[in-house]
């Protein structure tokens, strides 16, 4: 069986005000760590940006920026999830459904429950939602 090496996050809440500008250090962090530990695999969990939606080109700017850093990197894929931060209405296209355009097909975004075949085995990804189809039956 094939070794891969994998790193799990979340909850990066980016902003663009200056009090949070600390919060872009995880992106040079996880550069080093990439390439240190020979990483394969990233996944986002959640809450990308702090804001649910009306984000500032600056802001999608340089998300988009760091996002690109990544894929220039021997990552094979990163995958993000929704989070509760990433929307605001549920019927919503989700604002960051732009994100698996590009990136050399290395960045996946997900916004509904994804079944996925990594490591010779299927992972269910489950974003965030208000309306999972049991929510109702409790």
């Amino acid at each position: 069986m094939t070794h891969h090496n994998t790193i799990f996050t979340s909850d990066f809440h980016l902003t663009e005000l200056e009090t949070d500008e600390y919060r872009w250090s995880i992106f040079p962090w996880l550069v080093k760590r990439i390439e240190h530990y020979q990483v394969d695999y990233l996944f986002i969990l959640g809450d990308l940006t702090h804001r649910k939606d009306e984000h500032s080109a600056r802001l999608v700017h340089r998300i988009h920026q760091s996002l690109a850093l990544l894929a220039k990197t021997r990552l094979k894929l990163t995958i993000l999830l929704k989070g509760n931060h990433d929307y605001d209405k549920e019927e919503r296209i989700p604002y960051f459904g732009y994100l698996h355009r590009g990136y050399r097909g290395k960045v996946m975004y997900l916004s509904t429950p994804s079944p996925i075949g990594l490591f010779q085995k299927r992972y269910l990804f489950l974003p965030h939602t208000r309306n999972w189809p049991w929510s109702n039956a409790m």
